[in-house]
């Protein structure tokens, strides 16, 4: 049986990271590590009793918590998002047709992300739909998946509704209180009640510790401040594993509901990896099992989270570094086949193709806060990645990365270019992402972990 502590440790080791955790469920037990620092500038040494950030895989936790309210009468799947908030009213039609299943779907339509701080105050989740409101919707509801941040911020919104509560108290009434999770916080003043670790970010010299933590908290919803022991994100799974049943053996959530929640509700444009969503849980086909899961990023932190329904089992991993994939790959390589006894699947064949056959999936793709031009260059595919001119708060250097054709509309980066940033060192990898070039709602988009780019030119 793999020692955790020693893998975390080596693969911490040689890629140059800060601090990591892991927890996993099987056969009936956790199994918990850690290794690393906690806090580069203070030395303090990563603990499995340590807060990490869950970024993104927060958004398994706003779901749970919305079907909890949906289990106990308060919420309905199908019911349009605004008979629950008049407040939301943006200036098109097509948003009466919203509703919670295309929330937690990823399918409402809503501006992806919308990187404005609405403060800190009880009225900050609030302030973010006000914003919503002056955007009209990037697509029909229900004709894509087009990964939506501010979805999962309604949600927010709709437990905050639903108890008469603020988010922070919203969640420890319906979620985290009854579950026992009270080391899941989402408040800078509730992470001072526990050790926790730093994100850290890359400088010139080395890891710099996290210049912005608690990043915007109108987006904690969606996974901008929540933090938590990883072994925390074990007690969610087991409710979902368990059909609804809490650890204790109390009933949490309605049986019916957790299966419809592993449905997959909408598929991916992209025909590997990542197939689709279920209500809140991403989709993974790995070796034939179908996997669920979500992946998180902060400014300074990475976190992955998956559970396997057919055999119980669930893992969940989490560093304290905006640089952690290749120790993501690295560590749940072993997992998977320790565990599941399968393997990542490797990236596909390419395919040779002439350029005039690429000629219709070329141009400029686009949303609020990205363009993304996909073009041929001395006989290469690239695209490049760079902040879109319309927006005032996200700034980057364009990155250009190069992706290979594996079959009509379907394409794929791997190594480096697969990273969702450049690197700041070498780094050998086989890690792969697959992308896609599709129609839909009357336009083509370009697909990448969910996130779909409206065709502009």
């Amino acid at each position: 049986m793999t020692d955790w502590t020693s893998l975390l440790t080596d693969a911490l080791e040689k890629h140059g990271l800060p601090g990591a955790s892991i927890a996993i469920w099987r056969d009936g037990r956790v199994e918990v590590a850690a290794a690393g620092l906690a806090n580069v500038r203070t030395g303090e040494p990563a603990t499995a009793e340590h807060l990490f950030s869950y970024g993104s895989v927060t958004k398994v936790i706003t779901a749970t918590a919305v079907a909890r309210q949906i289990t106990l009468g308060k919420l309905n799947l199908d019911t349009p998002v605004m008979d629950y908030l008049p407040e939301f009213a943006p200036p098109d039609d097509r948003a009466r047709a919203i509703t919670v299943r295309h929330l937690l779907c990823h399918t409402s339509g809503l501006v992806g992300t919308l990187f404005k701080d609405t403060g800190k105050n009880a009225d900050a989740i609030a302030g973010q739909i006000q914003l919503l409101n002056e955007h009209r919707l990037y697509h029909r509801p229900g004709a894509l998946i087009s990964y939506c941040n501010s979805g999962m911020i309604m949600l927010g919104r709709l437990l905050d509704v639903t108890t008469g509560k603020p988010w922070p108290q919203a969640l420890a009434e319906v979620l985290t209180g009854p579950l026992g999770l009270e080391t899941v916080i989402t408040t800078p003043e509730q992470a001072l009640t526990w050790r926790h670790v730093i994100g850290h970010v890359p400088g010139p010299a080395g890891w710099l510790v996290e210049p912005v933590p608690f990043f915007i908290p109108g987006h904690s919803p969606a996974g901008s401040t929540p933090m938590g022991r990883v072994r925390d994100l074990l007690t969610i799974a087991r409710v979902h594993l368990d059909g609804g049943t809490a650890p204790d053996g109390s009933p949490f959530l309605d049986p019916g509901l957790v299966t419809e929640m592993q449905r997959q509700q909408c598929r991916a444009a992209v025909d590997r990896q990542l197939c689709g969503y279920g209500l809140g849980w991403m989709i993974y086909e790995v070796a034939g099992r179908t996997i669920l899961g979500h992946d998180g990023a902060t400014l300074g932190s990475n976190a992955h989270f998956r559970i396997d329904p057919g055999s119980g089992f669930a893992v969940a991993l989490a560093i304290n570094a905006s640089m952690g994939i290749p120790l993501y790959e690295e560590v749940m390589e072993v997992v998977f086949r320790e565990a599941l006894g399968v393997r990542m699947p490797g990236a596909p064949a390419p395919l040779a193709i002439d350029r005039a056959d690429l000629a219709p999936w070329l141009g400029r793709y686009a949303d609020v806060m990205l363009q993304q031009p996909l073009f041929v260059e001395d006989g290469r595919l690239l695209l490049e990645t760079a902040p879109n001119p319309a927006n005032t708060w996200l700034h980057f250097p364009p990155r250009t990365i190069e992706l290979f054709v594996s079959g009509p509309g379907q394409f794929y980066a791997k190594g480096a270019d697969a990273l969702p940033y450049a690197p700041p060192r070498p780094v050998t990898l086989e890690t792969w992402r697959p992308f896609a070039v599709f129609e839909a709602d009357g336009d083509r988009y370009l697909q990448s972990s969910m996130l779909s780019f409206r065709k502009t030119a």
